[in-house]
């Protein structure tokens, strides 16, 4: 059986951060999660993550 384990938490982004840094930093996320075959969610609202 394979162990699981799922991490939560938030951080507040810098006011300053763009649509776009933060479309190219989606990508970034779901190129690193596929390679490494993690799942998860990221949410991005008012300048905070929810990771």
């Amino acid at each position: 059986m394979t162990d699981k384990y799922a991490i939560s938490y938030v951080s507040h982004a810098r006011v300053d951060l763009t649509h776009a840094e933060i479309d190219a930093l989606f990508d970034l996320v779901i190129d690193f999660n596929l390679k490494n075959n993690i799942t998860g969610i990221l949410i991005y609202k008012e300048g905070d993550f929810l990771k």
